[in-house]
């Protein structure tokens, strides 16, 4: 396990804000120009932008044409008695957004964000909850390993006993009565389908599928998959779906396979795998995307690539998660939310065209 430090713009927004609190920039007080904070921290003019901007999002700045940036408001004079936020996750690359995102809302409100990746270790994962709230977290904003069954240690020995707020992020919670865990996740099954009605109207017919299993994020992927498919009257070859943990010859097997059976575009839902999968295909013979078409999650292998997929809105899901906890403390909400976020589907060369 291992703590995780946040981005730069939230480290200086942080700072701004208590400063703003213990009286050196006080309400009415012009700030120094951008360039002038810039030099004053040593930062990037675009760091002080960022950090302002997340201040400003919350009244503690605002901008006056032709006067500057003015002190306006103190951090969390909402009276919010949320202090410190615990956010647990199975890895920090994949999740950098979301950090932002609950950052974003966070940080002006003056509260302690407390970040830590347990590297998808299980028990790792038990002893980081147990952990944080013996550390005073009045709250948490997770991503389990995976989603949790009702007989899921993480739900039986830990998270069932807590009596504070959880927000689970790209995760489900898991579906027993008295489970009061909110949850924000991107809508997969939907960006699927849009990713499958794509390449169908660009002649694409026999497609195919590479995903590392059938849980958690990939259910939805293959469900969404099968459901565009089947609605559109596109045939699908068992031989073109592989849901598999990765294996040694696994890419080149399935590469093979698409040559055989013809496939002409192919959706994979695994950086690693998908990385090895377009070497696979090189070297059968098959490129991209001449030959067929290849979409994959956006992320920043997918932009190396040049990977047409989709790109999951990861910094919307935190911020989001971030309100619900706020919403929680200050408005007394006691209900737990539930919100599907729409990925959005971008388009590259991979899939060879721009439309």
């Amino acid at each position: 396990m291992t703590e995780s430090r946040p981005s730069r713009h939230v480290q200086l927004a942080t700072l701004l804000a208590e400063e703003v609190s213990t009286g050196r920039w006080r309400i009415g007080t012009r700030l120094p120009t951008t360039r002038q904070l810039a030099k004053q921290y040593r930062t990037s003019l675009s760091t002080v932008q960022a950090a302002l901007g997340i201040l400003q999002d919350v009244g503690v700045v605002a901008t006056r044409p032709g006067a500057g940036i003015w002190v306006v408001g103190h951090p969390g004079e909402v009276g919010t008695a949320l202090r410190r936020v615990a956010v647990i996750l199975p890895m920090r690359r994949h999740f950098e957004r979301a950090l932002d995102g609950i950052a974003h809302v966070l940080t002006p409100r003056g509260v302690e964000i407390g970040v830590t990746v347990t590297h998808s270790d299980a028990r790792g994962e038990i002893d980081a909850v147990s952990h944080a709230f013996r550390a005073g977290a009045d709250a948490l904003i997770m991503a389990p390993i995976r989603d949790l069954g009702a007989t899921a240690p993480l739900w039986t020995e830990v998270l069932a006993e807590l009596a504070v707020p959880v927000v689970f992020i790209e995760r489900q919670p898991p579906d027993v009565p008295g489970c009061r865990i909110s949850h924000v996740t991107s809508d997969l099954r939907q960006g699927t389908r849009a990713a499958v009605a794509h390449l169908l109207s660009h002649g694409r017919h026999q497609l195919a599928l590479y995903v590392p299993g059938l849980y958690g994020l990939w259910r939805d992927i293959v469900d969404g998959f099968v459901e565009a498919a089947h609605q559109a009257g596109a045939p699908l070859r068992p031989e073109l779906i592989e849901i598999s943990q990765a294996h040694p010859g696994q890419a080149t097997e399935f590469a093979r396979r698409c040559l055989e059976y013809g496939a002409d575009a192919v959706f994979a839902a695994h950086e690693a795998q998908t990385i090895e999968l377009l070497g696979a295909l090189s070297e059968v013979g098959l490129r991209a995307p001449t030959d067929l078409s290849v979409m994959e999650l956006c992320d920043r292998a997918a932009e190396s690539y040049s990977l047409s997929g989709l790109r999951l809105p990861r910094w919307e899901i935190g911020a989001t998660a971030a309100r619900i906890l706020v919403d929680r403390f200050e408005s007394r909400i006691t209900t737990t939310s539930h919100v599907n976020m729409h990925p959005e589907l971008v388009i590259r060369t991979s899939c060879g065209s721009h439309d």
